[in-house]
């Protein structure tokens, strides 16, 4: 049972990040509508032009945000879990790490 389990792992993080680009796209649809006022057609376009140029997924980013925000009604920290889940899950890492080191020196003092 668990090697079923093991194998379907890979799958299913897949599965989930083609959701997440998915909802993260009809954001920014959302976002260029609320912002610009443009149609779904050149939201698609001004996205697909972001993601060529260097740092502009930061760009998209924002205009998800504001999608999600403004266009959806979602609070500012459900929007920012949406546009930037892997920064929020990597800063929420990296305290875990640094609480385990700080009690870990703090222990070994004693």
């Amino acid at each position: 049972m668990s090697d079923k389990l093991l194998a379907l792992g890979p799958a299913g993080l897949i599965l989930l990040n083609i959701v997440l680009g998915i909802a993260q796209l009809a954001a920014f649809i959302s976002g260029i509508e609320v912002w610009l006022g443009w149609n779904w057609f050149g939201a698609v376009i001004v996205f697909f032009v972001l993601n060529m140029i260097p740092f502009g997924t930061i760009g998209g980013a924002i205009i998800a945000y504001v999608g999600a925000t403004e266009g959806w009604g979602w609070a500012w920290w459900q929007a920012i879990l949406l546009v930037a889940p892997f920064l929020v899950l990597g800063l929420l890492i990296s305290s875990m790490g640094g609480i385990a080191g700080a009690l870990s020196k703090s222990r070994a003092a004693r």
